[in-house]
C-alpha cells in the first residue's frame, strides 16, 4: 500500500520512517464526497506529484486536478503512495530539486 519496490527484508526499516498524517486531512479524505480542491489560486509555483500505484489517490484524478488549476504535474507511474519512502528507486528528491531550480531560473 505504501511502498512498491522495497525488498521485504527492508520493509520494517521503511515503516519506521513514516510520519503521522494530519487528522484533518484523513477525515476529509474518508468523508463521502471528498474532492481535491485548491483553497486559492496563487502565483506561487505549485507541483502535483502523483504515484501511479497509489492506493489512496487516483493518478488520473491528481493529473486532472493539476490541469484544472494550471499546476505542474510530476508523474511517478511506478511508485506507490509514499514517494519519499522509495527515493533510491524513483529519485523523487532529484525530480523536486530539478523542478524547483527550473522555477527559480524562470522567475
Amino acid at each position: 500500500m505504501f511502498f512498491n519496490h522495497i525488498p521485504p527484508e527492508n520493509i520494517e526499516a521503511h515503516f519506521e520512517r513514516l510520519y503521522l498524517e494530519s487528522s484533518r486531512a484523513i477525515r476529509q479524505m474518508v468523508l463521502p464526497g471528498f474532492k481535491l480542491k485548491a483553497t486559492q489560486i496563487t502565483s506561487t509555483p505549485v507541483a502535483v506529484a502523483a504515484a501511479g500505484r497509489d492506493y489512496f489517490f487516483e493518478f488520473k484524478t491528481l493529473q486532472n486536478w493539476a490541469e484544472e488549476y494550471g499546476y505542474d504535474f510530476l508523474p511517478f507511474p511506478e511508485s506507490a503512495h509514499n514517494l519519499l519512502g522509495e527515493p533510491e528507486k524513483f529519485d523523487f528528491g532529484k525530480t523536486i530539486t530539478e523542478w524547483l531550480n527550473q522555477k527559480i531560473a524562470n522567475s
